[in-house]
């Protein structure tokens, strides 16, 4: 009785073991595609890197790929904005095989070199506007110049002067913003001068305020205006720190915003959506302007401090 009992036990243990070796094989089946899911590669090019204005940014990026199971690489040219250096990084990356690609070109040839080469894999173009070739994905650039003209003209009489710096020139995107001013300041009885950010000293004095088409640039112009001791209106593109304090003290009368966080997360969720075969997003981030006085109304609060995205 005990050894018919022992072999009971015995086959038990062999079915058993048998059962759980068919059981992980299974396991291991089922489980791999979504295992591969979670490994999605996705290299961000940026034109220059500058916590202050691209922190909020790489922050939304961070949580899409965090939700999306995606890693992220970000490079910069070791020169800040070289077209030069950016197309030779998007060639490497897709040479390494980066499943997506987000670019914040530093010029129209970085995009040019996209659009031609046709890349097979999903990308998104940040800061510059698309065509129907391309994947644009930003802010619209006219409605951000016609924004900041609508402020100055609120702001100053037919016949002032206004200083529009222009920091990229190669840069569609940040031109087109520039035209959408021009355009609106021109029409409107203004006077315009330009210059890039080599030669702006020189004209600052003949300018009743400066146009100022993204953030960088914005933040390089208050630390100059500081220095100086020089006190001449700006109107600003974009969120950082800096624009939150010119925006306290006066400098900034009025900026245009939009937010960053959500841009690089909704940028992230486009590829991803793409990779994984699912619809992406239709959507593209709410500009607003905003000036001292409202700074703290609820909408202009989600932009300008974002805590707890």
């Amino acid at each position: 009785m005990k050894r018919k009992l022992g072999n009971f036990m015995q086959l038990g243990i062999l079915t058993a073991l048998g059962l759980s070796v068919l059981l992980s094989i299974f396991i291991q089946e089922i489980s791999w595609p979504s295992t591969s899911w979670e490994r999605l590669e996705i290299s961000i090019i940026f034109r220059e890197w500058n916590t202050s204005a691209w922190g909020e940014l790489r922050f939304g990026m961070e949580k899409a790929a965090s939700d999306y199971g995606a890693e992220l690489r970000f490079l910069t040219p070791q020169e800040s904005n070289s077209a030069a250096e950016q197309q030779k990084l998007v060639e490497q990356e897709v040479n390494n095989g980066a499943d997506g690609l987000v670019i914040i070109p530093a010029s129209g040839d970085v995009q040019q070199q996209i659009t031609e080469n046709k890349l097979t894999i999903p990308y998104v173009i940040m800061e510059s506007d698309g065509d129907e070739k391309t994947s644009g994905f930003t802010p619209d650039s006219e409605t951000i110049g016609q924004l900041l003209a609508q402020a100055a003209t609120e702001d100053f009489p037919n016949g002032a002067t206004a200083l529009l710096i222009n920091p990229l020139p190669e840069n569609t995107g940040i031109q087109k913003r520039l035209d959408s001013v021009q355009k609106y300041l021109s029409e409107n009885g203004f006077s315009i001068l330009t210059a890039d950010t080599d030669n702006w000293a020189r004209l600052l004095l003949d300018a009743d305020f400066v146009i100022l088409p993204e953030t960088t640039s914005a933040i390089q112009m208050m630390a100059f205006l500081e220095e100086q001791q020089l006190d001449i209106p700006l109107y600003a593109v974009g969120y950082s720190q800096e624009t939150v304090n010119g925006l306290e003290d006066g400098t900034i009368r009025a900026a245009v915003v939009w937010n960053g966080y959500g841009e690089g997360y909704l940028a992230i969720q486009q590829i991803a959506s793409r990779l994984l075969k699912t619809t992406p997003p239709e959507s593209e981030p709410a500009v607003i302007l905003v000036r001292k006085e409202d700074m703290y109304e609820p909408e202009s609060q989600k932009i300008l401090f974002p805590i707890g995205n």
